[in-house]
């Protein structure tokens, strides 16, 4: 049998430990594997047997998706979603998959702004969320906060939980009346109403924009860490854990459901998150 991947897009600044062990936990017999750009645009690297490809959040303030991708990295991209696949944006990855970026953090003289070319939503993403916003330095965990979001529980009545963030965008649709530009949003912020997790069809394929961090999670083994600003956001975390393991696993869900539907996994391969 063919092995099945979950492939990670790594570059110079890019954030992959994290996320890597928790879609390792979450999806059971997928091999979860970070690739150079090189490695992605490769002939058959992108195939109906990766379950996702993820652009993962960044330390720091520059992205380095433009460089590593560009236009030809777009269309492979855009070929393997079309054809079914499942792209995830995580932070600076849900920026670079949207029409317009404007990134203006208090600490920058002049907004980052730009059409990367991917174009997988028809829209503004805009950030960091202002209140939220904080500079960090060279460790993942540095311009982390909390911020509100609210989801649908199983009742259908809204949940509000604290979840991790690191400057991530606001989705803001530029004709969200438009059927061809029409998402679904998983979770809004609390605080705008605004989409924070958002998912959207493009062809046969899936793509997936998170402006919030929901795979970060309480971890025990954190809340005495020598490092205190680490030891204080796990802490945190620890409020809210129920809630944001109900936010990822609805993630979780969607992406499996999706491969699930396309013969391109079965129930008994992948599992349930744990």
């Amino acid at each position: 049998m063919t092995q099945k991947k979950i492939l990670l897009l790594r570059g110079e600044n890019t954030s992959l430990a994290q996320i890597s062990g928790r879609l390792s936990d979450s999806f059971r017999g997928v091999q979860v594997t970070p690739v150079s750009a090189e490695e992605l645009l490769q002939a058959g690297t992108l195939n109906d047997q990766v379950q996702a490809l993820v652009l993962p959040g960044i330390v720091g303030d520059d992205s380095p998706y433009s460089t590593l991708l560009g236009a030809r990295g777009n269309q492979v991209i855009r070929d393997y979603v079309t054809g079914g696949g499942v792209f995830v944006g995580v932070c600076a990855g849900a920026y670079y998959a949207c029409r317009e970026i404007r990134y203006d953090p208090p600490w920058l003289a002049h907004p980052k702004t730009s059409r990367p070319g991917l174009d997988f939503f028809n829209g503004l993403a805009a950030g960091p969320v202002g209140h939220a916003a904080l500079k960090g330095d060279h460790s993942w965990y540095s311009d982390c906060t909390i911020v509100p979001v609210s989801f649908a529980g199983a009742d259908g009545q809204a949940v509000v939980v604290g979840i991790a963030y690191g400057n991530g965008p606001v989705l803001k649709s530029f004709n969200a009346a438009a059927a061809d530009d029409a998402i679904n949003v998983i979770a809004h912020y609390a605080d705008s109403d605004l989409p924070a997790v958002a998912t959207r069809h493009i062809g046969a394929g899936l793509a997936v924009f998170m402006g919030v961090l929901p795979y970060i999670g309480h971890d025990r083994a954190m809340s005495g860490h020598v490092v205190p600003a680490l030891a204080e956001i796990n802490n945190k975390l620890a409020l809210h854990e129920p809630e944001r393991q109900v936010l990822w696993d609805r993630i979780v869900s969607t992406i499996k459901t999706h491969n699930i539907n396309l013969g391109r996994a079965t129930p008994y391969l992948i599992g349930k998150p744990r």
